[in-house]
């Protein structure tokens, strides 16, 4: 069984796609990160000529909501790397291990923090929008990251409820 769930090319093409997911993410906060540098130290830079017309706690609100957007990102790396750690767990055959219902349950906390972490940002960029023409916001679905979320933390009760299971029938065996 834990041969062929090996060669399974769904498990492959996951972590493939989790691999590439962490790296565009990693990319994005040195992007980010950078940017803030680069703002920090030439506020008046010509890139940034909606800061002169900006109210003085402009250019903190832009650190901040750059600080906002890094915990996010690191908030959705943590996610994807509990979840490639529940894909290895696949790949061996023993899914419903107890460490998977924890994991899970993190993953629900990094998927709420995220969502609040996007919702701050958001409307940290709304404001800051009127002072920046280059600068649309796009809210997407407000609602998404609670329901992940919420379904991640049913699945860990799930994952919790199919190992102690496990464990009473191994025991009666």
């Amino acid at each position: 069984m834990a041969n062929r769930q090996r060669g399974d090319v769904l498990l492959t093409i996951s972590r493939i796609g989790l691999h590439i997911y962490i790296a565009v993410t990693a990319l994005f906060a040195v992007i980010v990160a950078g940017a803030t540098i680069v703002i920090l130290l030439d506020p008046k830079s010509n890139i940034f000529e909606g800061l002169a017309s900006a109210p003085s706690f402009a250019l903190p609100l832009i650190v901040v909501g750059a600080m906002v957007v890094l915990l996010t990102l690191f908030l959705s790396v943590l996610f994807a790397m509990q979840l490639g750690r529940i894909i290895g767990t696949v790949r061996t055959g023993d899914p419903f291990e107890p460490a998977n219902a924890e994991r899970l349950a993190r993953m629900g906390w990094y998927a709420l923090g995220a969502t609040a972490g996007g919702w701050l940002a958001s409307g940290i960029a709304f404001w800051l929008s009127q002072y920046f023409e280059e600068l649309t916001v796009n809210f997407g679905a407000p609602c998404g990251g609670i329901v992940l979320a919420a379904t991640v933390f049913i699945l860990a009760r799930v994952f919790r409820h199919g190992s102690a299971m496990r464990d009473d029938l191994i025991g009666t065996v």
